[in-house]
């Protein structure tokens, strides 16, 4: 509901999160978007929706539209598993 707050959104009333969900043809890709609206709660297109563009479409252009950037996020039996390890290890190393 706060579309200002979305990093690179010049937009105070809309603001279009894109991701690059699959490359359907060459050289255009088909988008996930996710819409930050200042009147009502976000919209979510998962892709797939037939609707190409292409691969060279510059959000710098338009005001109220960015690239979403991902990062990837260790699940928390990972995180755990992790920590596990190394106090096994710290454990076996004092002995």
């Amino acid at each position: 509901s706060t579309p200002e707050l979305t990093a690179g959104c010049t937009d105070a009333m809309r603001c279009t999160a894109i991701t690059a969900v699959y490359e359907s043809v060459p050289g255009e890709f088909d988008p996930g978007v996710a819409i930050n609206y200042s009147a009502a709660s976000g919209f979510t297109d998962g892709g797939g929706n037939g609707q190409n563009w292409p691969i060279t479409y510059d959000t710098a252009t338009v005001a109220n539209s960015v690239y979403a950037l991902w990062t990837p996020v260790p699940e928390p039996g990972t995180a755990a598993l992790i920590a596990f390890g190394l106090i096994a290890m710290g454990v076996r190393r004092r002995r």
